[in-house]
């Protein structure tokens, strides 16, 4: 790499003219190698070099401190509160279409329709689940954890996601392609719900990455002792 350009012999004008000889051409060539090779050997400096400042440096200025370091990303990647509203994690074969599985838990983004679609949602696709509680009245919700900002469409929040039905306080997304886990916490809830998603991706294998499968898997896991019952049901109005 060349080193920074230094001046050249003190009271000789480097004019076309002054190039045209072979005096001026040689004493160029020899003042521009030799701050060339004094750059290139670790270490050495021109003694033009050291009398030399870069511009706007004043002579013997300390060097520039080192950029702090930044932190490293731990993997899988988790996700939580004001996060959840930015993820779409793609379910769906390789070239098949896909459909967003959301940092809520929720499904996004179906272009699944032979066109590119994002946005797009057919209206009350949710999960839900109904936890009977004894003799209480049984705990029931849409299996997603709340809205969050941004209120994204044109007529705010609309009706198509129900917006007034109840959901989970919140939830932990870990991402990890072809793998997402979604963690819903609710101190309401008297069980615990994970749910796991993938689509078939198996390299070297284009059948079988190819299909148009999501994979969406819940499980429901008793904190306490009492049996309950738990059905999970799901609800969705689409047309290709």
């Amino acid at each position: 790499m060349w080193g920074r350009l230094q001046p050249c012999t003190p009271g000789v004008v480097y004019t076309p003219a002054t190039m045209a000889s072979k005096q001026g051409r040689r004493a160029f060539l020899k003042q521009s190698l030799g701050v060339a090779a004094a750059a290139a050997v670790p270490g050495s400096t021109s003694a033009v070099g050291d009398q030399a400042a870069a511009p706007g440096e004043s002579p013997g200025a300390a060097p520039p401190a080192p950029r702090p370091s930044r932190a490293r990303v731990a993997y899988p990647r988790v996700f939580t509160g004001g996060q959840l509203s930015q993820i779409s994690f793609p379910l769906g074969g390789v070239g098949a279409g896909s459909i967003g599985l959301g940092g809520r838990g929720q499904l996004r983004d179906w272009q699944i329709f032979n066109r590119p679609d994002r946005g797009n949602a057919p209206g009350y696709a949710f999960p839900a689940i109904r936890v009977e509680r004894g003799t209480r009245a049984p705990f029931v919700s849409v299996l997603e954890a709340r809205l969050q900002p941004p209120y994204q469409g044109p007529f705010g929040l609309g009706s198509r996601s129900a917006p007034g039905l109840q959901r989970l306080e919140s939830a932990r997304f870990t991402g990890e392609f072809p793998l997402a886990q979604v963690a819903f916490r609710d101190r309401r809830l008297p069980v615990r719900v994970t749910l796991e998603a993938f689509s078939p991706f198996i390299p070297h294998d284009a059948d079988a990455s190819g299909l148009p499968v999501a994979i969406l898997r819940y499980r429901v896991s008793n904190l306490q002792a009492t049996r309950r019952l738990c059905p999970l049901r799901t609800q969705s109005r689409t047309r290709c």
